[in-house]
């Protein structure tokens, strides 16, 4: 709300009586209580002269005065609707009409009560300069050359060469400047090659031919005919009338986002308490008649990643289906855009599942396109995220490492991007993210994305200007949006008068005196001008005169209670500090634990806090704060109850969504009270919070990360006091398990990071007391891997040296050898990548010859090929999955020895793709990556010994595992091999179209960046030799580029764009 309900409140529901009664009907009227709300909200009243015209219009406008939407609109005292109703009388009995259409209301109109005016002063232009921005977006929003979204990856049909806005021109030749560095003089492409790594550019020099080079060249097989398509995974079987390379669902997409919008940046900038806040909240009705308004805050003292921005677009879908009609085209549109990925977004966003039912009679007739092209890959991940997540400490991403992938990372950010797509397809969308110099990398990072999808919201950003780091740059002077910077000033002379003027409805000649003293005090800081006013009120400086029925003041005593040795001395926070300390101890206790939850907290919470239960003699102050002592002792209930009344009355703290939640009125108060403890240990307070919420708290996805960052703030505390430290260690892996999910990986290695200081000082001695060797290996690993991504690689190898060293079986190396083989490969090694892959797999037991030869290989495959033909179908398609980790660690191992042989040696590669074939006849049981290994195997039976219909068998069974065992990772490989080298053999390429487009929005879900860009490489390439327009490959390769950033620095998968371009 705008501002907290007070006399006026009541004011204006006189008003609305006046107005029914004079009119002779209900001021709001609706088919149903919500119906009614709405028209409230929403609704300005007719004037009741209008309506009967013997009122006379000065009684009207006094009502309209009483009835006005905003507050500080309306009359503030009864006393000055008494005058102005007194007044009409007299005119209207002197029959003095002259003076009757003449008289101005309001004029005597003076509250009794001391209320600050909650109109903004001195912000018209930064007020206006925000309400162009709205309308000029929402314009765009209105452009009929908008192209249309009627798929979840937003299918337009317009092609990207015509588009009639030309600030879209400018913006597509700039972006292919930045991804091909365009010369102005130069119509030729010179991709960037990244000549600060010279890692790389060996690796490019040095890189030999790909395996289809080195075998024979005698397969040339072609009009195969089979109807071996991939079931689940095949492609459609439509006839596509197309003379070049046919289009899907994410190429038109690709086309239409050329047409997309950029996204508006707004920031204000500015000191503490100049009023940004109040800006952008003053800023909510002007947006509301465009569209959809959500705003959230970002909080030094809780880190939650993603929450600002889950909170924001949870509040736009309680906007838009809250709404009195959702049978329009925008909330069909919105519900059949989400209704595939619902059960994850509601989740995710904590609304309720029922929330859609609402429209669902709507949208059986619905006649805007549904989501369609939604793939089978991403609805599988959609149940994995539903699926109940492993309770065994950190063991969550030791598993999804063996499966190969952890795709939910990738799928949360992508289903966040594309449903804030759907929302702003045709309504102005704006996030407005408060103090965002608190906002976590991974907010940033997705902030960033946002951006780079140019989804045409409106993002408005407020900031501190002595407090903005590097990474809040970036995204405030990002050059893929529009970008519009508004600094706030100090308030300047006359403005302040004016305010003090509102303030005591007096003229500005008589406040001037006052208004100077505040504007020396305060230097035209909008905060503490309400602080200095406020006090003198409280203190007597300013009062009410009954006599005169005007506000009035004590110059003197203003003076007496601002007196300072230094002229021109300036309020600050110690003004505020020292304005906390005169409230009641237990007031100063509530205000001092809440600063440590946030700005908004549980008073329920706090109760338990105070309570005593977790306070030893240990934890209380130093007796050199006296003062401070208080603050740690227990609280009877009665005192917190009176000291939470206290904070409120003094406006330091509001309530807020319930009963039991409540906040701080401002930021400066957050500072203020932290400063109460000054000469506390804050680590101890942050260890009884930890203790406190995993005693009593209810656990939910919100307060999984507050307990967790308070016990990494206690962790020293913690490993010093308690020798049990397992709980601990669960809770911090548990939350970096749900960090991982939601792409937070540099919040999941804190979070492993405490959990590894937390372990015993021998871990690995098992039966030792809170020492438990597979959590030590799992935590380790996960640490390790997470390291790895974030390009910490001496730490990571630190930890994989102590793997090797403590582990006892091949099985516990293996995850260990698959992040070593990543530490290799990223520096250049791919021969010492494989290497390491192959010691893990002469570990587990496979044997391998250390010097392979073509011929040896020969040899093996037919040996394998016989295999296969003595077994019948069932035999090799329904095996079930394997509970041996020796079994499992072998596919995962494999799979990623298969894929650095390909890019380094055709003949390594020829030898493990008969391994893992080996593997899988070896073994009564079969690992989940099993479908992957055979669709290589299938390669090699084309490529080098052309063996058509051993092939297609193969083929088969490697469909139906895929289909029984596969996820986003080995799906999206299968399917681009197939692609590749088997597809081309049933039908001309062409037709095998969908095989490359799924293969993509696999390698989306599940972050395979490489065969993501072999597979754009790959259709660019086909779509190049099959005639199509250069502009439209240009446009699918620019524009599908967006989800992978550095793409020229991929030498496997980016090389083939380099050469189509």
């Amino acid at each position: 709300m705008p501002a907290e309900p007070d006399s006026r409140t009541d004011l204006y529901s006189l008003g609305i009586v006046f107005w029914t009664l004079l009119t002779g009907r209900l001021a709001f009227e609706g088919d149903n209580p919500l119906d009614v709300i709405q028209a409230v909200l929403a609704r300005r009243l007719a004037p009741a002269s209008a309506i009967r015209l013997d009122v006379p219009d000065a009684i009207s406008s006094v009502i309209r005065r009483m009835t006005q939407k905003q507050i500080e609109d309306r009359y503030h005292s009864i006393s000055g609707i008494k005058f102005d109703l007194t007044k009409i009388r007299q005119m209207l009995g002197d029959g003095d009409s002259d003076a009757l259409a003449h008289f101005v209301i309001g004029s005597e109109d003076v509250s009794s009560f001391f209320m600050l005016p909650a109109k903004l002063f001195g912000r018209e232009e930064a007020h206006a300069t925000l309400v162009k921005v709205i309308g000029r977006v929402a314009n765009w929003q209105r452009s009929p050359s908008d192209p249309p979204v009627s798929g979840f990856h937003g299918n337009g049909s317009t092609s990207a060469s015509t588009m009639s806005d030309p600030r879209d021109s400018m913006d597509f030749v700039e972006r292919l400047s930045e991804s091909s560095s365009i010369s102005a003089n130069s119509p030729s492409f010179a991709p960037q090659v990244p000549g600060s790594d010279p890692q790389s550019l060996q690796s490019v020099e040095n890189a030999p031919q790909s395996s289809l080079n080195n075998f024979d060249n005698n397969s040339s097989v072609t009009g195969l005919s089979s109807t071996s398509h991939r079931s689940g995974h095949r492609p459609d079987q439509s006839t596509r009338p197309s003379k070049g390379f046919p289009t899907n669902s994410r190429q038109q997409n690709t086309q239409g986002r050329q047409r997309s919008r950029r996204c508006e940046i707004v920031s204000v900038l500015g000191a503490a308490g100049l009023g940004k806040s109040s800006l952008l909240t003053n800023l909510q009705t002007d947006i509301r008649n465009y569209g959809y308004f959500a705003t959230s805050k970002f909080e030094a003292a809780r880190q939650a990643p993603f929450e600002p921005l889950l909170q924001a677009m949870s509040s736009l879908f309680r906007q838009i289906f809250s709404e009195t009609n959702l049978d329009s085209d925008y909330h069909r549109l919105v519900s059949n855009g989400v209704r595939p990925i619902w059960p994850s977004v509601c989740s995710m966003l904590d609304l309720p599942e029922r929330l859609l039912d609402t429209n669902t009679q709507s949208t059986k007739h619905a006649t805007i396109p549904t989501y369609q092209s939604f793939n089978k890959s991403l609805q599988l991940e959609i149940a994995e995220v539903s699926s109940t997540r492993s309770t065994q400490s950190g063991g969550a991403l030791a598993s999804e490492l063996l499966r190969g992938a952890n795709p939910r990372s990738v799928k949360f950010i992508t289903n966040y991007i594309e449903v804030l797509r759907i929302l702003s397809s045709s309504k102005l969308i704006c996030l407005c993210l408060d103090d965002l110099q608190f906002a976590d990398d991974e907010s940033l990072q997705l902030l960033s994305k946002i951006i780079e999808r140019k989804l045409g919201i409106v993002i408005l950003a407020t900031c501190r200007d002595t407090e903005v780091p590097s990474s809040v740059q970036n995204i405030l002077e990002h050059k893929g949006a529009n970008v519009t910077t508004i600094k706030l000033l100090p308030l300047n002379e006359s403005v302040v008068v004016e305010y003090v003027a509102a303030t005591l409805s007096r003229s500005r000649g008589y406040v001037f005196p006052l208004a100077v003293v505040c504007l020396e005090k305060t230097s035209g800081n909008p905060f503490y001008l309400r602080q200095i006013l406020e006090l003198c009120y409280r203190k007597g400086a300013i009062f009410y005169s009954w006599k005169d029925s005007t506000w009035q003041y004590d110059l003197d005593q203003v003076f007496a209670e601002f007196a300072s040795s230094d002229y021109g001395e300036q309020l600050n926070t110690d003004f505020i500090t020292k304005r906390l300390q005169d409230l009641p101890p237990a007031a100063r206790s509530i205000l001092a634990w809440a600063s440590l939850l946030g700005t908004t907290f549980s008073f329920s919470l706090l109760q338990r806090l105070l309570g005593g239960g977790f306070f030893t003699a240990g934890d209380e102050p130093k007796t050199d704060c006296p003062q401070l002592l208080e603050l740690s002792r227990p609280q009877p209930v009665a005192n917190l109850v009176e000291g939470l009344q206290t904070a409120l009355q003094a406006y330091i703290l509001m309530p807020g969504g319930n009963e039991d939640e409540y906040s701080f009125s401002h930021d400066r108060y957050v500072r203020a009270a932290s400063s109460l403890f000054e000469c506390q240990d804050v680590e101890k307070m942050h260890f009884i919070i930890a203790l406190t919420m995993m005693k009593d708290s209810p656990m939910d996805g919100r307060s999984l990360y507050a307990r967790a960052q308070h016990v990494s703030q206690a962790a020293k505390i913690i490993k010093a006091r308690v020798q049990q430290r397992r709980p601990f260690r669960s809770l911090l892996s548990e939350g970096a398990a749900k960090a991982i999910e939601s792409g937070a990986r540099s919040t999941a290695l804190q979070y492993y990071e405490t959990c590894l200081l937390l372990l015993q000082s021998d871990p690995w001695k098992e039966y030792a007391q809170d020492v438990d060797f597979d959590e030590t290996l799992s935590l380790y690993t996960n640490a390790a891997e997470l390291y790895w991504y974030q390009g910490q690689h001496t730490e990571s190898q630190n930890l994989l040296n102590a793997i090797f060293a403590n582990a006892r079986t091949a099985a516990q190396k293996a995850s260990a050898w698959i992040i070593q083989s990543k530490l290799l490969s990223g520096r250049g090694n791919i021969k010492g990548a494989f290497a390491a892959l192959k010691t893990s797999l002469l570990e587990l037991g496979l044997d391998i010859a250390a010097e392979p030869t073509w011929e040896l290989c020969d040899e093996e495959y037919y040996k394998v090929k016989e295999r296969y033909q003595q077994l019948n179908s069932k035999d090799i398609k329904e095996r079930p999955l394997c509970s041996d980790p020796i079994v499992s660690s072998i596919g995962a191992v494999v799979i990623e020895a298969i894929s650095a042989a390909f890019w380094s040696d055709s003949l390594l590669f020829y030898q493990m793709c008969i391994q893992a074939a080996k593997a899988h006849l070896t073994y009564p049981e079969t690992f989940p990556q099993a479908g992957l290994t055979l669709s290589y195997f299938v390669a090699t039976c084309i490529g080098r010994h052309a063996d058509i219909p051993f092939a297609i068998q193969i083929d088969e069974a490697s469909t139906q595992l895929l289909d029984l065992y596969g996820c986003s990772y080995t799906i999206g490989r299968a399917l681009a091999v197939s692609a590749l080298f088997v597809a081309h053999l049933r039908s001309p390429i062409r037709e095998n179209a969908e095989l490359y487009y799924r293969a993509i929005d696999n390698g989306l879900a599940s972050g395979d960046k490489h065969q993501m860009l072999l597979s754009v490489g790959c259709i660019a390439a086909i779509k190049l030799f099959s005639g199509d327009e250069l502009s439209e490959i240009e446009s699918y390769c620019s524009s599908t580029l967006d989800d992978a950033r550095d793409w020229e620095r991929d030498l496997r998968g980016g090389t083939m764009i380099i050469g189509c371009r």
